[in-house]
């Protein structure tokens, strides 16, 4: 059994963020599947990319900092996975990723008017519904892109390598759908327009993603955790030890009184500040801007506190024996990744442990108010052999979520 674990050690996060501003670039060649609304509207851009471009993209998804990712809403059912690529994108095939701004640019000026003069953080993926690797069909339901401006998809396999999973929209009466080529593509109001695709039965679909969107890492947002007992208020309201609150632009906060009503010893007033004038096309923002706390400089620990391994002492042993780091990074977990399980199991139960069973990362939510922000971890069971989630049975890649102190167990049968 494995003991879930917050710690406080620092990771670098790195964003990239695109200013729109200044003359349009050229409108590309599309065709419109026209709604009565134009949040509605999907623009279909048929080969907007060529073969060598498809084959330069498959070539940079294959590099060592290129990692998986697993931030989909936790309400959102889907099985795929996901690689996030617009930095080695940038790097690699720069003409390409100002190709896919120039066109969302362009489209948007023509259809949903929404981004001229915006900062917006583009995130772009490389995305594989592959049937054999899942074992089972791929698919993604019915849903919206939660603040993206624009979303843009474009076909990376042959449509002849697969079968299903044809691009769908809402319409007024009825769906709407677009079965893509080799390289053709999509642009839509994601944050507007309810889209899936259909299950993908055979084969090996893959796909590049682009979402445009403000996010909550442009927000100018700070947190606040209370470390000690001493009084402490926010906006005039106490703030319990351990606590984590939001800090919002002129938030007042009170030290050393006992009670809310009492005036404060000391009253800061916080000032959070966008940073401006920037370049329209700016690789990474400077660290000392970065709002990283909102994705968490936090990582998690799973420490082994149960094994069926008898000769085995778990208090006796080093941390690193008997502990794995998890960030929010995705981190694959099972006894190709990690030699500790040879140590922690039995040779003859070792089979039960997949080379990679398990993918988890850290994710940070936040309460309905955004008063509180609270880590967990998410964990994708990536084996047949079952997994229990606090109790709970995780089959084959089905994803779940745990809270510091949650248990996860691996099943012998």
């Amino acid at each position: 059994m494995w003991f879930c674990s917050e710690s406080n050690d620092d990771s670098d996060s790195e964003y990239d963020e695109v200013r729109f501003g200044g003359p349009l670039p050229p409108l590309p060649v599309y065709q419109l599947l026209d709604a009565a609304v134009a949040e509605q509207k999907v623009a279909f851009v048929p080969k907007f990319l060529a073969a060598k471009d498809i084959s330069r993209l498959h070539h940079m998804a294959q590099r060592d900092d290129v990692k998986t990712i697993d931030d989909r809403d936790e309400s959102l059912v889907y099985r795929h996975e996901v690689w996030r690529v617009e930095l080695a994108l940038k790097e690699d095939c720069p003409e390409i990723y100002q190709r896919l701004m120039d066109a969302a640019w362009a489209l948007d000026a023509e259809l949903w008017h929404g981004i001229q003069g915006q900062i917006l953080f583009p995130e772009i993926e490389y995305i594989m519904y592959d049937v054999r690797r899942l074992g089972a069909e791929g698919h993604i339901q019915r849903h919206r892109d939660n603040g993206s401006q624009v979303t843009a998809v474009v076909l990376l396999s042959d449509p002849r390598t697969f079968e299903g999973g044809v691009n769908c929209f809402d319409g007024e009466e009825h769906p709407r759908s677009v079965k893509l080529g080799f390289g053709d593509a999509v642009f839509f109001y994601g944050d507007r327009c309810y889209h899936w695709i259909t299950n993908v039965i055979r084969g090996r679909r893959v796909v590049l993603q682009m979402e445009l969107g403000q996010g909550d890492q442009c927000r100018p947002l700070a947190f606040l955790d209370s470390l000690c007992g001493s009084p402490l208020q926010m906006d005039g309201v106490d703030v319990q030890q351990g606590v984590v609150m939001t800090l919002h632009d002129g938030a007042k906060l009170g030290f050393g009184t006992q009670r809310s009503q009492d005036a404060p010893a000391v009253l800061l007033v916080v000032t959070l500040r966008h940073q401006v004038a920037l370049p329209r096309l700016l690789s990474r923002r400077p660290p000392e801007v970065l709002p990283g706390l909102r994705f968490g400089r936090r990582r998690a620990v799973l420490e082994c506190v149960k094994t069926a391994r008898t000769s085995v002492n778990l208090q006796s042993l080093p941390g690193e024996a008997k502990e794995i780091l998890v960030t929010q990074t995705a981190v694959e977990v099972g006894r190709h990744h990690q030699t500790l399980f040879s140590v922690l199991v039995e040779e003859q139960n070792l089979s039960f442990i997949s080379r990679s069973h398990l993918r988890a990362r850290v994710r940070e939510t936040l309460s309905a108010d955004e008063a509180i922000a609270k880590l967990c971890l998410q964990v994708q069971n990536l084996s047949l052999h079952p997994v229990l989630l606090d109790g709970r049975p995780l089959g084959k890649m089905e994803v779940g979520t745990i809270s510091a102190g949650g248990s996860i167990e691996f099943m012998g049968k």
